[in-house]
């Protein structure tokens, strides 16, 4: 994992690496799913996410959360 702040930015950016080059699909499981409400906290949490592939193989998937201040959006 990787936190970074882009300069002159407002947003906190978390990324993971992945080693399934699939990309990442949001989902909407059954009430008695067990799993898969993973990327529905991500979207309901952050400003963006997504993902890009890796040269070496599986990709990063990255959210931007906007940081709190006096100059962050919400």
């Amino acid at each position: 994992m990787r936190n970074e702040v882009p300069e002159g930015g407002f947003l906190f950016r978390v990324e993971v690496h992945d080693y399934n080059p699939q990309g990442s699909v949001l989902k909407w499981p059954a009430d008695q799913d067990p799993e898969g409400r993973g990327l529905l906290l991500v979207d309901a949490l952050c400003q963006r996410w997504g993902h890009l592939p890796k040269r070496t193989g599986g990709k990063f998937v990255y959210a931007d959360i906007p940081a709190l201040g006096p100059e962050a959006e919400r």
